[in-house]
């Protein structure tokens, strides 16, 4: 609503007298209960509908008698413009009309702050924000759709509130929109007399166009986008328009190109910095790392001087948003093989299989890992001389062959490993590299008897060309350590210890790669006590860090689980709640978080919450786990147990016949925990059949188990309990 202020923007004053307001305090079905706001074309009001439907509505009055021929234009195309309009991301209009030759109409009120503003008051970190981003550029995407160009996108024409505890933008102000297709009314847009929107949110050819804007596509949009974009990131805009007149602004937007924001960034003082920072939940240091790479190439593809060079669309720049979101590479940055491969390891790092992937997608994921390494450690030719040893080495396996249709993973790594002992026998950096990827996959394949052999040959020969005490070494014996079997927990935990002052000592205590081994220690230790120290002190590095939804997310999980398994369930909650909340959709964080949410509602009795999450969590787990696998096995056998719990037993019982046997096979040598669990389960469910038989010779199976393992898990009371109601 150009030339009056948004109707949430301005805070409730007492209304005005009666005599104030105009046309007898009504207009058609709505009354009027005080002035929002007012401009040069009109005003806008808090109005009260009271049939067919009773609500609040911003309604706008257009002052026709001091109204030029282009102002009654744009009042028109404004109202034109929102009833093309419906959309969620956008204020809705509802009815116009005429009262004494003043057109008006009412719109959804909208209760918000400005996009910027709410982010900071929010404190919402970069991922949310993004997110945000994404929500306001669907709006624009649709208005485009419609053939609508907004031409006055700014923060306070985007208002965010909150509904079920999310945040809504809505677009407002549609006030000097141009339409592509024809004109928004008979007194075309075009006949302007000056130049419309917000200086600072203006593209260089809108700045360029002189009156009426005839040149501006959507393109502009995308511009006024990525100011915002700028804002949300580095907390400024790509030019000091606030300090600089509006004919110097305009020389450099149209003379200039801008600096990213991560520079924007490192332009400000000290305070400053440290304030944009703490309002995205970020330590100056971390949120001056997060900017450089896809964030600061999307912002700089988005405000481009030349349009050409702009993204297409609102759609091309938010469809990017979403795949740096995803740890998908993004089409602001060149598309280089080593990029694209390292975008591709970080979004599937912690999967544990990727046995059905073949050809080309299963070398670019191993070479990938690779090339990611060798280029945080060593230069680019390195990496280069990796991949293509690789890639020669795995294209061999011929994996379109005649075998194609069951050749694995596995078998290329497999026929990998003797070429690296002949062909890189001279070549020790090169091969430690190659070992180490190929290791890394091995681990994350499950294999980890094929995985620790080459690990401890990568630990020898980078201890051997840089030291014992280096972080090349380090960083060796980390992927060492956590490949070695459950048997081997202690020896696993001296060496992350070993890790850990070398890191502490090379890099400082507060070094992300320090919270990961922290981390990675805690679930080495069996002292409960030692395990969540270690836990929170890995928490509280990572978010001191700034370290990103991803990591800082699975460290609450982490904790969060252990305090379930503790018992401690209203400690836990909170924790696993927010791990949910920074969850990327079908990850790994987010499937461990609603299984020990599950798991939590389960021993709390809330047994239809408990089926949500183990049913969202058994959907992820479906499709990023091997079937079999514990992890999926115990999800289905807390899902079981949920229906068991209300009663719904002939769905329950294959649940918890399959997870039974999963886990159960996983401990075919020394029956433990899981065994026992599961057949806990399938006495409680035989007991609730009336097979007081087989209820109780399940039930002792357990407890005999839990007996000769931990007597004092707290899973083995409720073994004990069940078996007490059956022998009264």
């Amino acid at each position: 609503m150009s030339g009056a202020a948004p109707a949430t923007e301005v805070g409730r004053r007492p209304p005005p007298p009666a005599a104030a307001l105009p046309f007898g305090g009504r207009i058609g079905r709505f009354r009027l209960v005080e002035i929002l706001g007012q401009g040069g074309m009109g005003t806008v009001y808090l109005a009260e509908q009271t049939e067919p439907v009773t609500r609040q509505v911003a309604l706008k009055i257009m002052r026709s008698a001091f109204a030029s021929a282009a102002e009654v234009a744009r009042f028109e195309g404004e109202r034109e413009a929102l009833a093309r309009l419906t959309h969620p991301a956008i204020a809705q209009m509802y009815e116009a009309g005429t009262v004494d030759e003043a057109p008006w109409f009412a719109m959804e009120l909208v209760r918000g702050k400005p996009l910027t503003t709410f982010a900071d008051l929010a404190f919402l970190p970069l991922e949310a924000r993004l997110e945000l981003f994404v929500a306001a550029c669907r709006g624009v995407r649709f208005a485009h759709q419609k053939g609508i160009i907004h031409r006055d996108l700014k923060p306070s024409n985007v208002l965010v509130s909150e509904a079920a505890d999310r945040p809504i933008p809505k677009i407002i102000d549609f006030g000097i929109a141009k339409a592509e297709d024809r004109p928004l009314s008979d007194a075309t847009l075009l006949t302007v007399s000056r130049i419309v929107g917000t200086p600072g949110y203006m593209s260089p050819e809108a700045l360029d166009a002189g009156p009426g804007g005839a040149d501006v596509d959507t393109r502009s949009d995308v511009y006024a986008l990525g100011v915002m974009l700028f804002e949300l990131l580095c907390g400024r805009r790509p030019f000091d328009d606030e300090t600089l007149g509006f004919a110097a602004l305009a020389r450099a937007v149209t003379a200039e190109d801008p600096r990213p924001p991560s520079q924007r960034l490192a332009s400000l003082d000290a305070d400053t910095r440290g304030m944009v920072a703490a309002f995205r939940g970020l330590s100056p240091e971390a949120l001056a790392r997060s900017l450089p790479g896809d964030l600061d190439a999307m912002a700089l593809k988005a405000v481009a001087r030349d349009r050409d060079e702009r993204y297409e669309s609102v759609a091309a720049l938010a469809a990017d948003v979403e795949r740096t979101l995803r740890d998908e590479p993004i089409s602001a940055r060149p598309p280089s093989i080593p990029y694209r491969l390292r975008k591709f390891v970080k979004r599937h790092r912690a999967a544990v299989t990727v046995a059905g992937l073949l050809g080309v997608v299963v070398v670019g994921a191993v070479i990938g890992i690779v090339v990611q390494s060798a280029r945080a450690r060593r230069s680019e030719a390195r990496a280069t001389a990796v991949a293509a040893f690789l890639k020669s080495a795995l294209d061999s396996a011929d994996p379109w062959g005649s075998n194609s249709s069951g050749f694995t993973v596995r078998e290329m790594l497999d026929q990998a490993v003797p070429r690296v002992q002949t062909e890189l026998k001279d070549n020790a950096e090169v091969r430690a590299e190659v070992l180490e990827t190929i290791g890394n996959v091995y681990f994350h394949l499950g294999e980890r008897t094929r995985a620790e052999p080459l690990l401890r040959e990568v630990l020898a020969l980078r201890s051997a060309r840089f030291g014992d005490d280096s972080v090349e070494a380090a960083a060796a014996l980390h992927d060492l350590a956590m490949a070695l079997p459950e048997s081997s927990r202690k020896e696993a935990a001296a060496m992350l210890r070993h890790v850990i002052a070398i890191r502490t000592r090379e890099r400082g205590g507060e070094h992300p790669s320090v919270a990961r081994a922290i981390h990675d220690l805690s679930g080495r230790v069996d002292a409960p006590e030692e395990q969540e120290r270690l836990l929170r002190e890995g928490l509280r590095l990572r978010e001191a860090a700034g370290a990103g939804a991803m990591p800082i997310g699975f460290s609450l999980r982490s904790l969060g689980a252990f305090l379930v398994e503790q018992g401690r369930l209203d400690e836990a909650e909170p924790l696993l709640v927010r791990s949910m909340a920074m969850s990327l959709p079908d990850t790994l964080v987010r499937e461990r978080s609603a299984y020990f949410l599950g798991l939590l509602r389960l021993r709390g009795k809330r047994w239809v919450e408990a089926e949500g999450h183990f049913r969202e969590a058994l959907g992820i787990s479906a499709r990023v786990r091997k079937a079999g696998s514990v992890e999926r096995a115990s999800i289905a056998r807390g899902l079981g147990a949920a229906l068991r719990e209300q009663g719904r037993l002939d769905e329950s019982e294959p649940l918890l016949r399959q997870a039974f046997d999963a886990l159960s096979a996983a401990e075919k040598e020394q029956p433990g925990p899981l065994t026992a669990r599961a057949l806990t389960d399938l006495g409680l469910l035989s007991l609730r059949r009336g097979d007081r038989a087989r209820a109780r010779k399940e039930l002792e199976e357990a407890h005999a188990i839990w007996t000769s393992t931990e007597p004092g898990n707290p899973d083995a009371a409720v073994t004990s309990a069940a078996l007490a109601a059956l022998n009264p």
